[in-house]
């Protein structure tokens, strides 16, 4: 089962970021921004997430 982590940002708390797990985020211009909030399974993703990530190595996701 593949993981995903998650990234949140306490100025934007409506946005989550998922990246693979243990793949940090050295392609995101402000990665000092965003904080890991855990570690989730590729089946509680939405299928878009799931896409974006495989095509982009990373997805912004709506938390709201």
């Amino acid at each position: 089962m593949e993981n995903y982590d998650l990234y949140l940002n306490p100025q934007k708390p409506a946005i989550g970021l998922y990246v693979r797990a243990g793949a940090g985020l050295p392609d995101i211009a402000d990665a000092k921004d965003w904080i890991f909030d855990g570690t989730v399974e590729k089946d509680s993703l939405p299928s878009g997430v799931v896409k974006a990530l495989e095509a982009n190595g990373h997805a912004f996701r709506d938390m709201d």
